[in-house]
């Protein structure tokens, strides 16, 4: 899934202003790797900073080395297999595409130099 730049603004100033969830409040249960099943439409919308956090931080499990991509070369995996109760990663697929690969974002020289 891509976000807009928009939506991408959004969500990082949502959860920046959200009290902690996922976890990082005290008494509150570590979200399950399928939490999104425990979330109706209705609650979302009731209290999106916790949808949020837990949405981070199985999101910040799986974008990591060796789960996502490999941070040596660069290549994405064409996808990491999760167990669905634990939600840790149990096998990878260690080829990916051409197609993947061209759309991960390229460094940028951030020189501005200009060739006369």
């Amino acid at each position: 899934m891509r976000l807009s730049r928009s939506a991408t603004v959004a969500v990082l100033l949502g959860a920046s202003s959200a009290a902690p969830g996922g976890g990082n409040t005290p008494g509150r249960e570590l979200p399950s790797c399928r939490f999104a099943q425990d979330w109706s439409q209705k609650e979302i919308l009731a209290r999106p900073n916790d949808f949020i956090w837990d949405m981070l931080y199985w999101e910040g499990k799986f974008h990591r080395n060796n789960v996502a991509y490999n941070e040596v070369n660069g290549m994405s995996y064409d996808g990491t297999q999760i167990d669905w109760v634990t939600g840790e990663a149990t096998k990878k697929h260690t080829f990916s595409a051409a197609s993947k690969e061209a759309s991960q974002p390229a460094p940028r020289n951030r020189s501005r130099r200009t060739i006369r």
